[in-house]
């Protein structure tokens, strides 16, 4: 991966498309020497950012020093008369500036300030260091290290339990035990008679790569992206899969051509200890979806589906390996494989400090690296459908075409996947997908509480004489809407999103919107009733409700079976420890089912919280009968671990997990296409690419929760429902680490299938047995004895 963005960076040095370049927007009393101290603590802690890259007899060659300075500049523009224009220009100049790589660290920042609690800083590194993924943690550890130093009590970040080149080793090793010829073979028939597909461009390709960018948004509907959500539900595929394939079907007409190619990016962490480790960890990937024939929606929904689990199967192939199989014709007007280009991202939101607010803003565009660079990006308030594009090769209403298109399609096409592919050329109903904010101007009044604290920030960023007109009428830029927005947060204590803020641009509106944020909401869990009828004990299972319906069938008709899930707020916040985030679980228990026995069922990371909320119900004084964990291993079994034993549990089981796949293969029990599966460590779902990144974000915060969370023995009693298609063996506990917790009764069952498959046909079986009968004994004993936590 690395030696990719070396080629491409000596085939054209100084390319800025190789860039990474962010903006923070950092309110509280930060100076340029706390800024500068915290940045080189994140270069001393993450050994990528103080490696350099040079050439080598045989190929690039990495250069890890034991430091290297990163000095910040700090610009006051209020020395400038034009804020506006000189924040866009230095923000242009520094994302489009050149890295050295022969020099560390290859990262830079640039502190602009606008007041004492105002300043925005530049954030620029070389995606040979970092992907966007690890600018996330860098955004997260640089906020708890500035925290810390402006309240004079300097922070420290939990230990690292390994660094990128851990990764690389790592990645070595799989190698040798054959992983490439593998996914070869899977790459060579999907992309055979490969033919690069492009869009007709607006102006003729000049003969080398342009990177000359701009980005247009369109703000949908939640009607038109629940929709999609639904759809993707019912047919087994994901949200993005859905809108995937809208945007496809308009790209295939556009082209006059079935057989679509475009490229997509994946985050390529499949493992727990890579979360919190900055380096180039993503991957690019050939979508190939051939639509000949189809006729309707769900038809085109299935293919789509079926490339992109593919994909992911073999998601660990390197893109240069890919470039080899396929051998492309080389031009150097044009990418290697793709023109195109697909993704789903997550916007960065912020963190929140005792002393300090980050938060992301919308950065310059480095430079194109695609044609045209699709991306669905969520935020609070909704989703936006964006196109990067290269302008020296389209018009922007070209883009905007595009765009609408796509959007119109789906209009049409998701409240029956059945029906014919509607003709593109009816745009009409594009305009129903578009979030189009009315910009009346009404008398403010000025009597009302909200609207009187508000006007002195409107009128400080806007000056007077605005405050009945729009904000963009008003003479608002994006720099003013981030201040206006951070001085909003600070003064009312409000999350505001810009897609809201833009949404609602007079101070009346805006107004409304800050009323309803401050409002009262509803803090409690939810629980759903999958099984509600019979007299026995209720079984109370955590998250995911679709994943226990066949269990909770399978368990009998005598004994209710419910699900508890979080309130949407409660996800991400980091200032929520793991007991409150558990306690807020059991709020929801408690009122489902106000009194004990408690029967508790956990799967994966769901079982960690079912045995916090077993412990906090125990300390209540409550009955909770058992704690039941389906292949869930027990929670800081690795933390309690040394460095050298962690890693030679994780080693052991990678080696097993592969070695099982070998043998399943060659006695024709695992098609080749799933022979990857076994690098999905992290989420309970059968079909990987089922699972959103929304999903994702959630157990990775939880997981860090948890590593901050003291985890204490328990005596009532634990059943452990191991899946038998799971590594056993050299370094593993064979009860997955919960006989070092359980000083009371501790039960350990199998049943078979993979971690994945638990919950399916014969496999979910053997699960209900092995309750049914732990639950029997329990009952037939009467109460057992009372659980200490």
């Amino acid at each position: 991966m690395q030696e990719r963005f070396f080629v491409a960076e000596l085939l054209a040095p100084g390319n800025a498309g190789l860039n990474i370049a962010l903006r923070w927007s950092l309110v509280g009393p930060v100076s340029g020497t706390i800024v500068g101290l915290a940045l080189r603590q994140l270069v001393a802690r993450h050994e990528i950012l103080r490696t350099a890259f040079v050439e080598g007899e045989n190929g690039p060659v990495q250069r890890v020093y034991p430091t290297a300075d990163l000095h910040v500049p700090e610009l006051d523009l209020r020395l400038l008369g034009t804020v506006e224009r000189e924040f866009d220009r230095i923000s242009a100049e520094e994302a489009r500036r050149p890295f050295d790589l022969s020099r560390a660290p290859l990262m830079r920042a640039q502190l602009l300030r606008f007041s004492e609690q105002e300043s925005f800083l530049l954030i620029t590194a070389h995606h040979i260091v970092a992907d966007g993924w690890s600018m996330g943690i860098l955004a997260r550890e640089f906020a708890t290290l500035c925290d810390g130093l402006i309240g004079g009590t300097p922070a420290a970040l939990p230990e690292l339990p390994v660094q990128y080149s851990d990764y690389a080793l790592w990645q070595q090793a799989l190698s040798d035990f054959g992983e490439g010829a593998a996914a070869d073979a899977y790459w060579r028939a999907r992309l055979a008679g490969f033919r690069r597909f492009e869009i007709a461009t607006d102006f003729p390709r000049p003969p080398a790569l342009t990177r000359d960018s701009a980005i247009t948004s369109i703000l949908m509907r939640p009607a038109l992206t629940a929709a999609a959500d639904r759809v993707a539900r019912a047919s087994g595929a994901t949200w993005f899969t859905t809108m995937l394939t809208g945007l496809l079907l308009v790209l295939r007409a556009r082209a006059g051509r079935d057989d679509v190619i475009v490229g997509t990016q994946v985050a390529g962490r499949y493992e727990v200890e890579l979360e919190n480790v900055v380096g180039p960890f993503i991957n690019t990937l050939a979508l190939r979806t051939d639509f000949a024939g189809v006729q309707n929606f769900a038809e085109a929904l299935a293919r789509v589906a079926d490339t992109l689990q593919g994909a992911l199967e073999n998601g660990t192939t390197a893109l240069e390996t890919i470039i080899e199989i396929v051998k492309p014709e080389r031009d150097p007007s044009r990418h290697p494989l793709f023109s195109i280009n697909v993704i789903q991202q997550r916007a960065f939101d912020e963190v929140r400090c005792e002393n300090l607010l980050l938060r992301g803003v919308p950065s310059q565009s480095a430079g194109a690296l695609f044609d045209l660079n699709f991306f669905f990006v969520e935020r609070t308030e909704g989703w936006r459908f964006s196109c990067e594009y290269n302008t020296a090769l389209y018009r922007p209403e070209t883009v905007v075409a595009m765009l609408e298109d796509t959007l119109s399609l789906l209009t049409g096409v998701l409240d029956d996947p059945r029906r014919p592919i509607p003709q593109l050329a009816a745009r009409a109903a594009a305009a129903e997908a578009v979030a189009a904010p009315s910009s009346v101007a009404r008398p403010v009044d000025q009597a009302d509480d909200v609207v009187r604290r508000l006007l002195p920030l409107w009128r400080a960023t806007l000056g007077a004489g605005s405050d009945e007109a729009g904000f963009l009428d008003a003479g608002g830029h994006s720099l003013s809407a981030f201040r206006l927005i951070a001085r909003i947060q600070q003064t009312f204590e409000v999350r505001l999103e810009i897609d809201r803020f833009l949404g609602n641009p007079t101070v009346r509106a805006l107004a409304d919107v800050i009323r309803k944020a401050t409002a009262p909401r509803d803090a409690l869990a939810s629980v759903v009733a999958l099984q509600p009828h019979g007299a026995a004990t209720p079984i109370i299972a955590f998250d995911n409700p679709f994943l226990f319906q066949d269990l909770a069938k399978r368990i009998g008709a005598d004994r209710p079976f419910l699900c508890v899930m979080p309130a949407a707020h409660i996800n991400g916040d980091p200032a929520l420890s793991f007991a409150a985030v558990a306690a807020h679980y059991v709020e929801g228990i408690r009122r489902a089912q106000p009194q004990g026995p408690y029967i508790l069922l956990g799967h994966c990371f769901g079982s960690h919280l079912a045995y916090e909320a077993a412990q906090q119900l125990v300390r209540d004084r409550a009955d909770v009968a058992c704690v039941i964990a389906v292949d869930g291993w027990a929670p800081g079994h690795l933390a309690r671990r040394t460095r050298r034993e962690a890693f030679l549990i994780n080693t052991s089981y990678r080696l097993i997990r592969w070695q099982m796949a070998l043998a399943k293969l060659l006695r024709g029990q695992l098609p080749l296409t799933r022979l990857l599966e076994k690098l999905r460590l992290r989420l309970g779902r059968p079909n990987p690419s089922a699972v959103p990144d929304a999903e994702l974000e959630r157990v990775l915060w939880l997981k860090d929760r948890l590593s901050q969370h003291p985890i204490a023995p328990y005596s009532g009693t634990i059943l452990v429902v191991r899946a038998l298609g799971e590594p056993t063996g050299l370094f593993l506990d064979p009860t997955l680490g919960w006989r070092e917790l359980a000083t009371g009764r501790l039960e350990i069952r199998d049943a078979p299938g993979n971690h994945f498959t638990i919950f399916e046909g014969e496999s979910v079986q053997h699960v209900a047995a092995a309750v049914r009968q732990t639950l029997a004994r329990l009952e037939d004993a009467g109460a057992p004895e009372p659980a200490t936590a």
